[in-house]
């Protein structure tokens, strides 16, 4: 008795060792598996199964893979396909001989053309049907409501200048009616009548009253053709701070006919020195007669002698009159000189460039008043085109 019991003792030690060495032999971490091992190749009836095994322990794990599809060579309908029904057919699989049935989809309804149940109206939806000419199953359609078709807007009430007016349409389809509404008018102004004159810098006021309402406009005016400072830049403000500069009064710039502060000061120096009311404006004074000497005049006055004469200011035969003098003539003469003296020509003339937008012109926008006054003086004594020589000659040849 007591040596089976000792033997026992002797196996449960036994067991208990070689389960803490197992307990040792597993790892502590990721399992460094091999390559899967394929156990079972997959065919058509049973799924394939593959191993793999822990290198460092006796870990190991399994799985399955898909079953491989029937190998069907022909097929044989056993139920037509319609389009309420699907279809069925069967075939025997080559590799395990196993028949194998599959679904044909259902086919589709043939719809007939439509036709309207309901009408549809202005406000409501209707209803077209077709029918499938195999089953007989029918389809329904919404059909979109059709609106009103509004005719011409008949007056209830005339619009003003200062009101709208009011008018109705009727729906031709329904005779359903609705108001609608017309624009006011616009006021028709009749002529100005001059309630103060301008006067220096400060403007005049002019009113003219509404033809329809009576409504009256005011707006603040200067007498037409009259410069005034702010005003946008334009050719008659440098036109005029030209005639200013050659004068004396004025030393800005006047590539730009802004009508500025400077060019204020010197209006009113010109109008001191010449007898005019210093307002600082440019107003027709200063080159018409109706209220004193022109500009022409002043210029005259101050420069005795000068004869002056209305340049003709047709631009492109200007300019190829001036590109006929700067050639040489029959005998190879310059027919146009040039001092040292002529410093604004020199200067101006051969920094002119042609306009972007009128290539047949010079682009005004540069320094092209010593241009002008050229073309002026040549339009006064216009030459015909003439050939050149093959080169100049001496002034005393």
């Amino acid at each position: 008795m007591k040596k089976k019991m000792r033997l026992g003792t002797l196996a449960m030690l036994c067991v208990l060792l070689l389960t803490a060495a197992s307990a040792l032999a597993e790892c502590t971490g990721d399992h460094p598996f091999g390559p899967w091992k394929t156990k079972r190749n997959p065919t058509c009836r049973l799924e394939g199964l593959d191993f793999r095994y822990c290198r460092e322990c006796d870990h190991w794990e399994k799985r399955y893979t898909k079953k491989l599809p029937h190998e069907v060579e022909e097929w044989t309908i056993t139920r037509e396909p319609t389009c309420t029904q699907e279809g069925r057919k069967e075939g025997v699989c080559s590799a395990c001989k196993q028949t194998v049935s599959r679904r044909i989809e259902m086919l589709p309804h043939e719809y007939g053309e439509m036709t309207v149940a309901v009408e549809p109206t202005c406000t409501q939806n209707g209803k077209g049907e077709s029918f499938c000419a195999v089953c007989g199953r029918k389809k329904t359609e919404t059909l979109a409501k059709l609106g009103h078709d509004w005719g011409e807007v008949s007056v209830t009430q005339e619009p003003t200048c200062a009101k709208k007016g009011k008018g109705e349409q009727i729906c031709a389809r329904c005779g359903k009616t609705q108001t609608v509404s017309i624009d006011h008018l616009e006021h028709v102004y009749g002529e100005y009548t001059v309630t103060s004159q301008p006067d220096g810098k400060k403007k005049g006021t002019r009113v003219a009253a509404c033809t329809l309402c009576g409504k009256e406009r005011t707006e603040r005016f200067y007498d037409e053709g009259t410069l005034y400072e702010d005003m946008e830049p334009c050719e008659a403000v440098i036109t005029m701070q030209t005639q200013l500069k050659d004068l004396g009064y004025y030393n800005g710039s006047i590539r730009t006919g802004k009508f500025g502060e400077g060019t204020t000061r010197a209006v009113a120096k010109f109008q001191q020195a010449n007898g005019l009311k210093q307002s600082g404006i440019a107003d027709p004074a200063i080159w018409d007669r109706s209220r004193g000497l022109s500009v022409e005049e002043q210029i005259r006055k101050v420069f005795s002698g000068v004869i002056f004469m209305k340049g003709d200011n047709t631009r492109l035969p200007g300019k190829m009159q001036l590109h006929e003098r700067l050639k040489f003539d029959e005998e190879g003469r310059p027919m146009l000189y040039v001092f040292e003296n002529c410093r604004d020509f020199r200067r101006t003339i051969p920094a002119l460039v042609y306009d972007a937008r009128r290539p047949e012109d010079i682009d005004t926008a540069g320094e092209d008043h010593i241009y002008d006054e050229t073309r002026y003086f040549l339009m006064s004594r216009p030459i015909a085109p003439r050939k050149r020589s093959a080169g100049p000659r001496g002034l005393g040849d």
